[in-house]
């Protein structure tokens, strides 16, 4: 499923063509790039990842630490593999 941001660039890629066709091979590699990344959110990460801990994403956020770890993001190894 691509998502509302996936189409609003891919229509931009699209617009970007048109005003500049010598550049096709280009535009037409990132659009499969970007409907490849739409398919991939959809297959390696569950529908539903949620944050909770409100605070605790404070703190890191002020320690400037990533607000997510590997280990938080439940990806789906052998479908990341694939990818």
């Amino acid at each position: 499923m691509v998502d509302e941001e996936t189409r609003r660039s891919l229509r931009e890629l699209e617009e970007a063509e048109k005003a500049d066709p010598d550049l096709r091979a280009i535009y037409d590699l990132h659009a499969r790039m970007f409907r490849v990344l739409a398919q991939a959110k959809d297959d390696i990460l569950p529908a539903g990842v949620e944050i909770k801990d409100e605070e605790a994403l404070q703190v890191r956020l002020l320690q400037g630490l990533p607000l997510l770890s590997f280990a938080g993001v439940p990806l789906d190894a052998d479908r990341f593999a694939n990818l």
